[in-house]
């Protein structure tokens, strides 16, 4: 069932919430609305279930219009299925009775075999007698999803599902849902704001703000190329370091020239602002762990280039360290008081105050007219 959502626009008390919303989701796919609190995700799932009416543009199901100017279908004709985020469960029902719940047009026998089939799919079969009190927070929630999937919706919304858990918890669910959702070739579309679930869940993530999907892409375009500093800065660490354009679609930068690639045409001696993520800087070389006094006093003069083996780099004072078991994240600050973050391996041996020689390791990356 393939979604398609076109400029609709929804305002509460004459303050726009949706405004002028473009989504197309085909079908089977995974998508994702990324957004802080406030930004419309939660409306437009909202107006996609039938739950809300929107004010202009139309939302297709298929070839089917279930939202437009003089259209309204309920939202229990949409063969739509959403799960929220409290879970929303039958205290007073099995894991079993919750997801038999919307099979009264089955017969017994079918509505059995296909809460069966659910709770296989779901990995909770072995507590299909058991109530909500009984279940863990990760075990309510895959119930909630097996009531949802029961009744094979054209289409199933899943409204910030795992921001009640612990964070653990919360990405190897969003795994095992993501797995879920495609092991049934369901087409889903959940919103969250939180990138690294967007990111890991989605076949498609669209970045929400003010209203409007200001970019709908592949996790990876998103990324890689965002289109705009917004969007970069909701997908993660990133800083974003003042350049100018060469003649060879580089930015002359504080850390050197740096490929880079633009959503709009990029001039020679434009003035831009270049994405540079943690991921993208490797700490070349480490000195002697020197007073924080002495190292700014080191690198006030301007950037200074230094060449270690085959890798050029420039001079950084490390700000601040912090460990994160897997890697080390590091805020370090150019001899011309530029910040960027850095990524290290948990092995460099760094503190806070200490002199390093940073280098650009990556093809390319984004950038944005100053």
């Amino acid at each position: 069932m393939q979604l398609r959502i076109e400029n609709v626009s929804r305002a509460l008390a004459d303050h726009p919430v949706l405004a002028g919303v473009n989504v197309t989701l085909e079908e089977g796919r995974v998508g994702c609305l990324l957004g802080a609190s406030g930004c419309g995700k939660t409306t437009l799932l909202r107006c996609i279930a039938g739950f809300d009416s929107i004010d202009a543009g139309s939302i297709h199901l298929n070839d089917e219009v279930v939202a437009a100017d003089g259209t309204h279908v309920a939202p229990h004709a949409r063969g739509v299925g959403m799960v929220f985020q409290d879970h929303a469960l039958f205290p007073h029902l099995s894991v079993a009775g919750n997801t038999a719940f919307g099979l009264h047009y089955l017969s017994s026998v079918e509505a059995s075999q296909r809460v069966d089939e659910v709770l296989d799919l779901v990995g909770l079969q072995a507590h299909a007698d058991r109530f909500p009190h009984q279940l863990s927070g990760g075990q309510q929630q895959r119930a909630a999803l097996a009531r949802a999937l029961a009744p094979n919706p054209r289409l199933l919304l899943l409204d910030e599902p795992f921001a009640s858990l612990d964070r653990e918890l919360r990405y190897r669910l969003v795994q095992e849902v993501s797995a879920i959702l495609r092991a049934s070739h369901t087409t889903a579309l959940w919103v969250t704001h939180d990138a690294r679930e967007a990111l890991q869940a989605a076949d498609r993530v669209g970045v929400m703000r003010k209203g409007r999907v200001v970019q709908w892409d592949t996790p990876s375009g998103l990324y890689t190329r965002p289109a705009s500093p917004d969007v970069a800065r909701a997908l993660g660490d990133c800083a974003l370091i003042a350049g100018v354009m060469d003649a060879e679609e580089r930015a002359v930068t504080a850390m050197g020239a740096i490929a880079v690639s633009g959503q709009e045409a990029l001039t020679t001696g434009q003035n831009v602002s270049v994405l540079i993520r943690p991921e993208q800087v490797k700490i070349v070389s480490t000195d002697n762990i020197i007073s924080k006094g002495e190292a700014y006093e080191q690198s006030t003069g301007g950037v200074h280039a230094a060449s270690t083996g085959h890798q050029k780099g420039v001079r950084a004072v490390i700000k601040d360290v912090w460990f994160h078991g897997s890697n080390t994240l590091c805020t370090v600050v150019l001899g011309d008081e530029t910040e960027v973050k850095v990524m290290a391996t948990p092995s460099t041996s760094i503190e806070r105050g200490a002199t390093v020689t940073i280098a650009y390791d990556a093809p390319f990356t984004a950038a944005f007219p100053a």
